[in-house]
């Protein structure tokens, strides 16, 4: 009978270069500057081009122009993980994403109204005039609620 461990090994390594390209794209990403991260999208790899998809088309020409340096870092951030990807016959291609993609879902806000439990029968002792004259307001509002 295979153990655990064995099993859970089968099942990964059909899937273990998929997941490293995606942990490698995921630290590609956390190690550029924030400027350009929040605007890129996702990335993906097809055949010998690797594709960072924005959502600002005015940062493409920026991104045009750091290609070299996005190669430089995906190769030293692979040395680090121990892949051996070799960017030179690759090439890193920038486009734009015009479909926007919501991260959040719209939720029907409930006003929450309650039932006010307070009767404004409380003691006033208060030395400071000011403060006295707000807190006699705030009963005003309390009892006027009923």
């Amino acid at each position: 009978m295979k153990t655990a461990k064995e099993i859970l090994s089968q099942m990964y390594k059909p899937h273990e270069p998929k997941l490293k390209q995606v942990k490698l794209f995921d630290n590609f990403v956390v190690a550029l500057p924030k400027s350009l991260s929040t605007s890129i999208k996702y990335m993906y790899k097809r055949n010998d081009n690797i594709f960072i998809v924005i959502d600002n088309p005015v940062l493409k020409q920026e991104f045009n122009y750091k290609i070299s340096f996005f190669k430089e870092l995906l190769n030293l951030i692979s040395q680090e993980q121990g892949m051996k990807l070799h960017l030179q016959h690759f090439e890193i291609k920038i486009q734009v994403s015009y479909v926007k993609i919501n991260n959040y879902e719209h939720y029907e806000t409930q006003s929450e109204h309650f039932i006010e439990k307070a009767r404004g029968n409380f003691k006033n002792l208060l030395k400071d005039e000011n403060l006295k004259q707000i807190l006699e307001k705030i009963r005003q509002n309390i009892r006027n609620l009923d």
